[in-house]
């Protein structure tokens, strides 16, 4: 799975919940002030745009120090296990 794809539907789903776009090294939680029901809604978007499966303990794995690309890479490692 490629990062950039997978950064972009992150980015895009971020943008929509906090009205402004966001850059890479922003923390979901600390600075753009995304929730635990936020991040389950971006890794659904990620899901439902790529026609992926995401494992719900990926969520487990966030957090208030994540970053938009650390959530890329995250995912993208995740995804690439397969």
């Amino acid at each position: 799975m490629n990062i950039n794809r997978i950064y972009d539907t992150i980015e895009a789903k971020v943008t929509k919940i906090t009205g402004s776009r966001p850059n890479a090294t922003e923390r979901l939680v600390a600075d753009l002030g995304c929730d635990s029901l936020d991040t389950l809604d971006i890794i659904n978007q990620v899901e439902k745009e790529l026609d992926v499966y995401i494992p719900n303990e990926v969520a487990s794995e966030i957090s208030s120090d994540t970053t938009l690309l650390d959530l890329a890479v995250l995912l993208t490692d995740k995804l690439n296990e397969k």
